[in-house]
Order: C-alpha cells, then structure tokens, then sequence
C-alpha cells in the first residue's frame, strides 16, 4: 500500500494513469484486471475524462451499487476509520478490543465467534495468562510475524484455515497503519516547520 498526495485533480489523474499505465506494459496486466475507485460518484466523469486523454482505455459506466453498500467495502472503510482514529493501536500499544473483533467478525475477514472462541483457547494453551481481555489475540493480530508463526504452527491442523484469517487481519492492520504513518508524516513535519519558523521569529530582550 502507498499513498501519494496529490495537488489537483489534474495531477492526480496525471499520477494514477501513469501507475495504470505501467502496470500494462511493464508487468502485462490487462486492463479489465484494473479499476480505479473514487470518493463519490459525484468525481466519475471528471475522473474518466483526464484518464482517457492520458491514455487509459475505460469500460464506463459507475457501479450500480456504491462501494461503500458492499458488505466488504463497508468493512474495508470502517476498518480504515479505526486506524486514522488510532483504534488499531500502535507500535507500543494493542489494537482495540471492539475495533479488533469488529474487523475479525467483519466479511472482510470472516471469523466467527465460534473461531475466535477456539482461537482464544488455543492461544492461552502455551503463553502466559493475560491481563488484559483478548490481550494474546490482539498482540497476534497487531504482528504480522506473530501472525504468520502461528499460520505455521497450526498448519495442516484442525484451525489452520483460522489461523490464516488471523494472519490476514494482521496484514490488513499493519497495511492500515503504514498508511495513516505515511499520511500523518507530512502533516507533523509541517507542524515542525511551522514551530521552527515561529520560533525564529521570537527575540529575546
């Protein structure tokens, strides 16, 4: 996952199709195996009209059903809310607890409380108690390399299939978070920026 800011619309457009683009030609992947999603209908025509004049063929017409009606796409944007809110933790603190279950539960992910019970039974069996609810869970869910050690170690068992759902909420967290890292990052430089100017601006007597 990468984010760019873009200026305008234009440049915006401008930087999508040359991401488009080069995907095609350099990695061979057809154009029908793309798509390009937009804040609002309300952005199509303008959207399609500048990726057509820089070259990206397009098959038309906005979807029937916005996106965020899907049941995953709800999940996906309700799951990103929680990250730019922080409610999926950081790097020294667990994701959670509601937003965590939310996401597991969610068709994104696809757990079922009776998954996650036999997770849970599962995780307490060999790690030392928790102090917290769900504390082993969300530190599983807050590592991808956690994550994935389980996946290996509960292969070709009777949760293996669970362990992988887990593994990929721990991948969709993580991605999440490196996106509100990338977005925020700028923004506190400016801050920085700001300050420093103010800063020098100050005489003392």
């Amino acid at each position: 996952v990468a984010v760019r800011v873009a200026s305008s619309p234009a440049q915006e457009a401008a930087h999508v199709a040359r991401m488009l683009r080069g995907e095609h030609v350099l990695h061979g992947t057809a154009w029908d195996r793309m798509a390009v999603i937009l804040r609002s209908a309300g952005r199509m025509q303008a959207a399609c009209r500048e990726l057509r004049r820089r070259g990206v063929p397009l098959a038309g017409t906005s979807p029937a059903v916005l996106l965020r009606a899907e049941p995953a796409s709800g999940a996906l944007l309700t799951t990103a809310r929680a990250a730019l809110e922080g409610r999926l933790g950081e790097a020294d603190r667990l994701p959670e607890r509601p937003s965590a279950m939310a996401l597991l539960t969610s068709p994104l992910i696809g757990l079922s409380a009776l998954d996650l019970r036999r997770l849970r039974r599962r995780l307490r069996a060999d790690r030392p108690a928790e102090r917290v609810p769900d504390e082993i869970l969300l530190s599983v869910l807050a590592s991808p390399q956690e994550a994935d050690a389980l996946t290996e170690e509960l292969d070709e068992g009777p949760l293996a299939e669970q362990a992988g759902l887990l593994a990929r909420a721990a991948r969709v967290v993580a991605a999440l978070r490196g996106v509100v890292g990338q977005v925020q990052a700028p923004a506190a430089g400016r801050e920085d920026a700001d300050d420093a100017a103010a800063g020098a601006g100050v005489r003392g007597p």
